[in-house]
């Protein structure tokens, strides 16, 4: 079964972009829990300054077809 992982989409659009970023800042502080699990892309536990600085590098990558 095929899956598809972009780091840093935290929208599930399947691109990383401004909105992802917003995404992430939204939540920046809380805990990872079903509701923002998407923005802990650092796997932390929590959502840092440093989950937005890897959403922010990766803005404008798009998940391959």
């Amino acid at each position: 079964v095929p899956m598809g992982v972009l780091l840093g989409d935290t929208t599930a659009n399947g691109s990383v972009t401004a909105s992802d970023i917003g995404k992430a800042t939204s939540v920046c502080g809380q805990s990872v829990d079903s509701t923002n699990f998407r923005a802990g892309v650092n796997l932390r536990g929590s959502i840092t300054d440093s989950d937005i600085g890897m959403v922010i590098s990766r803005a404008g990558t798009v998940q391959p077809p």
